[in-house]
């Protein structure tokens, strides 16, 4: 079951007018029209983001499905490039479902009118040695303390706060 918890209209990185919804819920979307993936990456409560030189702070770990690539594969792919991480396990907890109702600008490269963004609530299986580079200058595993205080966080504080109380579900039910 899914349900919708919020609505969002002018973010910058599209084209106006458009509506971007966000669901929670284990349901796929159409996945012929999902275009990245993004992950709530937990090591026991600790959150791991990566420090990305485009946004200047810490941010999910995640990005854009390669052609031929599922977007399971992209996932395992964009953990490791970024934070040097390998996953145990994930689970789909939502996605972003983008619909853009301006016309197509030239050298759009995405589904259009509608696309989709998955979100992921993963658990770290291993983090190995790691060459700070382009993906991800640096890494980090945060406290819920310390995590609800960065920017990327508190933007996304209802997929944070869910993440998180399922996070802490499951080690609850490990003991």
């Amino acid at each position: 079951m899914k349900r919708i918890i919020r609505t969002q209209e002018k973010l910058p990185w599209l084209p106006s007018p458009h509506t971007v919804r966000t669901y929670l819920g284990d349901e796929y979307p159409d996945l012929a029209l999902v275009t990245a993936v993004f992950a709530f990456v937990f090591e026991g409560d600790k959150l791991l983001l990566a420090h990305r030189e485009e946004v200047g702070d810490w941010d999910l770990l995640g990005g854009h499905i390669e052609a031929g690539e599922t977007p399971e594969e992209a996932l395992l792919r964009e953990v490791y490039e970024e934070a040097g991480a390998t996953l145990r396990s994930y689970e789909l907890m939502g996605y972003l479902d983008v619909e853009v109702q301006a016309p197509r600008p030239a050298n759009w490269p995405y589904p259009y009118p509608k696309s989709f963004m998955l979100i992921y609530l993963a658990e770290v299986g291993s983090i190995e040695h790691f060459d700070e580079g382009e993906e991800g200058p640096a890494r980090s595993l945060f406290s819920p303390e310390e995590a609800i205080k960065l920017p990327a966080i508190r933007k996304e504080i209802e997929l944070y706060e869910a993440a998180l109380k399922e996070r802490i579900r499951q080690l609850a039910s490990l003991v």
